[in-house]
């Protein structure tokens, strides 16, 4: 099979999950369809980054639909580990799923019926150039250089790291689905090495997001005496701190080549 019906056939396996993705989510919100829809409109998003000829973009009401599923996202997340690590606070909880049930209301407004037309439409118009191994060691390595742009600054910022993480995901996806269709050689790329830094990377960002969370929670109960809720902040300001510091040791290896053999 040529590489373009190959490169298109994905391309509408993908926009087809989405659309199913999206329906399910708006009848009844869980969690694991929010992910996966995320993560497989990031998959999509990579490949168009990797092959599209000229500027090119997803359309604008699935992009929303995307933001809103992060910030969905989020909220599930932090209320399913405050749960499981218990002491959360009946009011805390209650804020958590008052912020989600209107979260999810902006869901329902922003969702339309026809957004598997619309993505195709919009996908289908793109321009790509040809898929071949060259290409791929040049998106390879035009990633690689972004990253070691932004970690060549003196004081990376949260921002910059979740930057590196997003260029982390493309790599990963583009080169997964390379190795699937036989384009990359199951040796020549360390594709383990690069999940895992993302996955690290990913770890720390939902550490940040959930912290960032409870600080506004936190502001908005200014002047309450929730010593747990205190302490939790605490603890988890220390998990973040140690887990940026892990990960910014992990991305200067990389960088510096002592882990990563580009």
């Amino acid at each position: 099979m040529a590489y373009r019906t190959i490169l298109y056939d994905q391309l509408q396996k993908y926009q087809e999950r989405i659309s199913i993705l999206a329906s399910q989510i708006g009848a009844q919100f869980d969690d694991e369809s929010v992910h996966e829809l995320r993560t497989t409109v990031k998959k999509l998003r990579s490949i168009i980054r990797w092959l599209a000829k000229g500027k090119a973009s997803l359309p604008a009401s699935l992009k929303r639909l995307y933001r809103l599923s992060g910030e969905i996202r989020n909220t599930q997340v932090l209320l399913i580990s405050l749960q499981n690590k218990g002491g959360a606070s009946i009011q805390l909880q209650a804020w958590l799923r008052a912020n989600l049930s209107s979260q999810e209301d902006q869901w329902l407004s922003a969702y339309h019926a026809r957004l598997q037309l619309r993505v195709w439409k919009k996908v289908s118009a793109i321009r790509f150039d040809k898929m071949s191994k060259r290409r791929l060691d040049l998106f390879v390595l035009r990633k690689k250089k972004e990253i070691k742009k932004i970690f060549g600054n003196p004081r990376l910022t949260d921002e910059q790291l979740h930057s590196i993480r997003k260029i982390l995901k493309d790599m990963e996806n583009v080169m997964d689905w390379c190795s699937k269709i036989k384009l990359l050689d199951k040796g020549s790329v360390p594709l383990t090495s690069i999940k895992a830094i993302a996955l690290q990377a990913g770890d720390f960002n939902d550490k940040r997001v959930a912290l960032e969370i409870l600080q506004v929670y936190q502001k908005k109960q200014e002047g309450s005496s929730d010593e747990e809720l205190k302490l939790t902040i605490d603890a988890w300001k220390k998990e973040r701190e140690k887990k940026r510091r892990k990960l910014i040791e992990t991305l200067r290896n990389f960088v510096s080549g002592s882990t990563n053999p580009f």
